[in-house]
């Protein structure tokens, strides 16, 4: 029976989702997307994309629900000013990605997290393009990603509340995926506004990506 008692809480120990009540992050990743579709040749030669987010997070830690996250992040992604048509033309591209989602995991030794999640989310997509003058055009489009992780946990500060501030650190690599952003309709800026239907074609940017990150974490 002893025996039993000991093997059993040491495997509670080991594959535990339990926490305090509650717990909030905030986490900066920087990654990098892989965009495999010939169209987003147009804009660079290299098909590797990197961005930036900045996300936060509130942790579930109670009942049946013990061990899901959920988040919401903020991603930039940009492409340096591509010269076309022997430099008579510039295309300058960034987009802006708002990202709502969860992920499921459970600890190791208190320490470690392997995770699954999904997210999704609107983004915007500014095209600027340069020839005898500078026009742009935007885009609203529909992102969709799955993926999986790691990360590692450590406590670094306990206040006399029972509050604990957590430094985590991980890695995420999954798959995104985009409705097609078409980019049709130019503008020229202030003061005259005038629109020109050009139509660009279509940029497709599904693809893998991974990203490491760092964040703080209050648990209470």
């Amino acid at each position: 029976m002893k025996k039993c008692i000991l093997i059993c809480g040491a495997a509670l120990s080991l594959f535990s989702t339990e926490a305090l009540a509650q717990e909030l992050d905030l986490q900066l990743r920087l990654g990098t997307q892989v965009a495999t579709d010939a169209s987003f040749d147009a804009l660079q030669d290299s098909n590797l994309l990197p961005y930036t987010t900045l996300q936060v997070g509130y942790a579930l830690t109670e009942g049946s629900l013990q061990g899901l996250r959920l988040f919401l992040s903020y991603d930039n992604s940009t492409t340096a000013p591509s010269d076309r048509l022997g430099g008579g033309v510039n295309l300058d591209w960034t987009r802006y990605r708002f990202m709502v989602g969860g992920e499921y995991g459970i600890m190791l030794w208190n320490m470690f997290r392997p995770l699954a999640g999904i997210g999704v989310g609107y983004a915007l997509g500014d095209m600027t393009v340069t020839a005898d003058d500078v026009r742009s055009d935007f885009t609203h489009d529909i992102a969709v990603e799955a993926f999986g992780g790691l990360d590692f946990m450590i406590d670094i500060a306990t206040f006399d509340s029972g509050q604990v501030v957590r430094f985590n650190a991980g890695t995420r690599i999954g798959y995104q995926m985009q409705t097609e952003a078409r980019f049709d309709q130019l503008e020229s800026g202030f003061p005259t506004w005038n629109r020109v239907d050009n139509d660009l074609g279509v940029l497709d940017t599904d693809g893998m990506f991974w990203n490491l990150g760092v964040g703080l974490s209050l648990a209470f």
